[in-house]
């Protein structure tokens, strides 16, 4: 079992970086004791576009029922990324997502990164005051939300 980083041992938290907070403590851990964190080689959706060529046919999801293979996956978050492309969403940019767990945050997340881009995922209980301070203080350029959600972002 893992250890928050908080119960974690004087030796353990040697390969802890420390920051404070709001008198705070917090670690970014490099490992907790024998578990070694893996670290990527190259940026998630290059790892989707490998499942998509080695996986092929298999489900990535099932979602309600509804499977959906690799190649599906990536051919979808392409289409994806090439629409915002011709929306104006550049490297660099700050995307927000603001929805709840559905396949349409997944195609987001992975098209936002094809573009190198930064995702800011907002807690879609977030009301229109709070999403307003985000949105300003994390400098989004733009946002996909779901439709659910709509009432929250809808400008006055």
């Amino acid at each position: 079992m893992i250890k928050p980083p908080f119960e974690l041992s004087r030796k353990q938290r040697i390969n802890a970086k420390k920051w404070r907070v709001n008198n705070k403590l917090f670690f970014l851990a490099r490992s907790f004791g024998d578990i070694k964190l893996s670290t990527w080689k190259k940026p998630l959706h290059e790892y989707l576009i490998q499942n998509g060529i080695d996986h092929l046919n298999q489900t990535a999801y099932n979602f309600y029922g509804n499977e959906i293979s690799w190649s599906q996956l990536v051919d979808d978050t392409r289409r994806l990324a090439k629409f915002l492309l011709n929306k104006g969403v550049a490297k660099g940019d700050k995307v927000a997502l603001y929805m709840q767990n559905c396949p349409q945050y997944l195609l987001g997340h992975y098209a936002i990164q094809m573009l190198g881009a930064t995702v800011v995922p907002l807690n879609p209980m977030y009301k229109a005051l709070e999403l307003e301070n985000f949105i300003n203080e994390a400098e989004i350029m733009a946002m996909s939300a779901g439709e659910e959600l709509y009432e929250q972002v809808k400008a006055p």
